[in-house]
């Protein structure tokens, strides 16, 4: 009876892994996606992957919480160009909601074709829904604002 329940336990531990490790290749491919629509200016595939309450704290904003405003994004596009990455990602999942924290870096070109570096910290909030991986929440900050970590941080 002993060698069944730890066996059980055993296949419940490994299948639970594969589907944790399949949920974090989901969310990242999400993510990548995402990355990859705002470099190819394609609003309408971006708008598929925002959840339909989605807020964002933008770099920046001290207004608080705000909705993505897809037209205002769209006019940004037709005068910007980005080139950004994703870095030293990590995922955590909890059942049906994801938390991806991770560096966002690259280059934005305005219209006036001005370069300009971008390294910030960001932190996605996902939720599965109906199969897919959509933003729920967005947080941007500049990176390497903070000269020391602080005490209490790993």
């Amino acid at each position: 009876m002993r060698l069944v329940s730890i066996a059980a336990l055993t296949l419940a531990v490994w299948f639970g892994c594969g589907a944790a490790l399949a949920s974090e290749s989901a969310v990242r491919e999400t993510l990548e996606r995402i990355i990859d629509a705002m470099n190819r200016e394609k609003v309408g595939v971006l708008e598929s992957y925002f959840d339909s309450g989605y807020t964002v704290f933008p770099e920046g904003s001290d207004r608080g919480r705000e909705k993505i405003n897809f037209e205002a994004l769209q006019t940004y596009f037709d005068s910007t160009k980005t080139n950004l990455l994703i870095d030293k990602l990590k995922i955590q999942i909890y059942g049906n909601v994801a938390v991806a924290t991770y560096l966002e870096q690259g280059t934005i070109t305005d219209a006036k074709n001005r370069n300009f570096r971008v390294s910030r910290r960001a932190t996605d909030v996902l939720r599965r829904t109906g199969g897919r991986w959509k933003l729920v929440h967005s947080h941007r900050s500049k990176y390497g604002m903070a000269k020391q970590q602080p005490e209490w941080a790993e």
